[in-house]
């Protein structure tokens, strides 16, 4: 050897590969994650304020079609399995655990290829909050709290990660959840 241990090995394959005054792998990550919470918080709170009349107008609605709460707390897991609780509006009946049994009732006695419509477990209102994902507004707050992020996996529920290996889906609670992803943009199945 010429006398320079791996620390000045190091910093020369640094400097070779980073241009002088860039950052390494580790800063420019912290970087990126800087500028998607920053694009997450913006876009957020200018989405809320612009849909502040749909959501007052949503949670008339819900009032006058049905009893219950405007808005429907779910706990979710999050990043690193941290469970915190998802806001939706509401757009089921308030008893709809029971509902959902006797429609998987029904749908086992009827012909398999027909589903049975429209689902009970949904509102009038509730309906065309699913269709429109209107329902989906109020997690704009959790994007807010730092609970979710705009775009990434759809947060799992605790039953999921019950009855799966986390080798299964490795990079999902080592990212924030995100109110749309793959799955919104893919073929969504409609409500009721």
């Amino acid at each position: 050897m010429d006398g320079q241990g791996p620390h000045e090995d190091q910093a020369r394959d640094h400097s070779r590969n980073n241009p002088p005054g860039s950052a390494g792998p580790a800063s420019r990550s912290r970087v990126r994650l800087l500028g998607k919470r920053v694009f997450d918080v913006g876009t957020s709170c200018f989405v809320l304020l612009l849909t502040v009349p749909i959501l007052f107008a949503a949670a008339v609605a819900i009032k006058l079609d049905s009893r219950g709460p405007v808005i429907c707390r779910h706990v979710r897991l999050g990043k690193n399995n941290v469970p915190f609780e998802m806001l939706r509006l509401r757009s089921t009946a308030v008893d709809a655990d029971a509902l959902r049994s006797e429609r998987e009732g029904l749908r086992e006695r009827s012909v398999p290829l027909l589903d049975v419509a429209p689902d009970p477990r949904f509102t009038r209102v509730g309906r065309l909050l699913r269709w429109t994902s209107i329902d989906e507004l109020p997690q704009l707050w959790n994007v807010l709290c730092g609970e979710m992020s705009l775009v990434g996996p759809r947060p799992a529920l605790p039953s999921e990660t019950e009855s799966r290996s986390l080798d299964e889906v490795p990079e999902r609670p080592r990212v924030l959840p995100g109110i749309t992803g793959d799955w919104q943009v893919s073929d969504k199945p409609r409500a009721g």
